[in-house]
Order: C-alpha cells, then structure tokens, then sequence
C-alpha cells in the first residue's frame, strides 16, 4: 500500500512538474519572443512586430504592442515627411536670401555709381545744387555752397530761412514773386538775382528749379541749381560799353 502511494504521489509530482514547465513555456516564449523584437526594434529595425501565437492575454498583449509600434512608426513617418518639407522651405527660403543679397548689393553699387556720378556732375558745376522739400521747408545744397559762395555747411542751419536773408534785398521781392507764380502754375523756376557771398560781394547767379508734384498735382519739391554768372555778365558789361 505504501509503494502504491508513494508511487502515486511521484507520478503526480511529475505530472505537476510538466504542466507547470508546460505552462511556463507558454508564458515565458511569447515574453520572450516580445523581448527580442523589442531589442531590434531598439537597433532601427522599426518594421518588426510582436508575433502573435494565441488569443489570450499574451495575444492581447502583442496586438496592443504592434498598435502602439504601428503609431509610433505612424509618427515618425509623419516627422521625416515635415522634416523634408522644412529642409525644403530653408533651402528655397536661404535662395531668396542669397537672391535678396545679391539684388541688395547691386542696388547698393549702383546708388554709389550713381552718388559718384552726381558728384561729378556737381563739381563741374560753377554753383550750388539744391534739393528744396516743401513739407518742413527743409532746404538741403550741395558742396558748391561751400565751394562757390564760400559757405560753410553749420552756418546754414535754418537753410530756407538762410537763402532768403542772402538774395540782395532789391531782388528780394522780385525773386519771390517769380518763385511764388512758378509754384501756382506748377512750372519750372527760372530767375536771376543777387546772392551775397560769404566774404560780402554779391554775385550775379541764375537759379533753375525744376518742380516736382504729387500724384494730386500738388508741387511737393523743387530740385535744381544756383549758377554762378558774374564773369558772365561782367563781360557783357564790358561788351556793351
């Protein structure tokens, strides 16, 4: 009786031992099987998947990793695809820059040409180039009003208040009227007058200005030159007598 039960309860062990290696290796293989995709996974392959083997929880739980790596892989696709589009704007946005460099640079180059070719015009020139803006009545002159007429640029700081206290004062009225029919007939300004150079002469000049307006019709600014002629009429003086 007792080889009997002793014999039982052996066999029982054994059955108890394969069931539960049994079991364990249906746990453990899956896990298993988790692990090691999830390790190639972690070395870039990102197209793996969790094998699924079974409908319990072992299965349920794969399907619910491979939706997750589905999501993530969903994400990163979505990622490059912005990443490309981004390199994409940079690249067309830095040939605009290099484009808007380029364009920049020549237009500085050429207001510098153009600069130095009116600074040429205007030392060939026995006067003085002014640029009058009506609003402010800002009067600005080139350097022929240091090189002609002797003056220095900080002794006309009130400039449109300057020119009118150094036309000789019989002139003075004269000049004005002209200057004032040209401005209501929106017409070009064309007088000869007196102005006091700075060592106390006068000298003869000849005044053009040519009168820009708005789109309105308005003038709004007046460009031209202040001539220097006295040689010029000091020889017909001496012509006509």
């Amino acid at each position: 009786k007792r080889r009997r039960t002793g014999t039982f309860f052996r066999t029982l062990f054994l059955l108890a031992t394969g069931v539960t290696v049994g079991l364990g290796t249906m746990v453990i293989r899956p896990l298993a099987g988790m692990i090691a995709t999830a390790r190639r996974i972690s070395h870039g392959e990102h197209d793996e998947r969790v094998p699924v083997r079974s409908s319990d929880e072992t299965g349920r739980l794969a399907k619910a990793i491979n939706r997750m790596l589905d999501d993530l892989q969903a994400a990163r696709r979505e990622l490059e695809l912005l990443n490309q589009d981004l390199e994409k704007r940079v690249d067309v946005r830095t040939e605009e820059l290099a484009g808007e460099i380029v364009e920049r640079k020549r237009g500085q180059e050429a207001l510098q040409r153009s600069n130095e070719r009116f600074e040429l015009a205007a030392s060939a020139v026995d006067g003085a180039i002014y640029d009058w803006s009506m609003e402010g009545n800002v009067l600005s002159w080139s350097d022929g009003l240091t090189r002609v007429f002797g003056y220095r640029p900080a002794e006309n700081l009130d400039l449109a208040r300057w020119w009118s206290a150094h036309v000789h004062p019989e002139d003075l009225e004269r000049v004005r009227r002209q200057h004032e029919a040209a401005l209501a007939d929106s017409s070009d300004f064309l007088c000869e007058y007196r102005l006091a150079h700075h060592d106390g002469r006068y000298l003869s000049v000849l005044d053009r200005g040519r009168l820009l307006c708005d789109p309105s019709g308005q003038p709004v600014r007046m460009v031209g030159v202040v001539e220097n002629i006295t040689e010029l009429r000091q020889l017909e003086e001496q012509f006509l007598n």
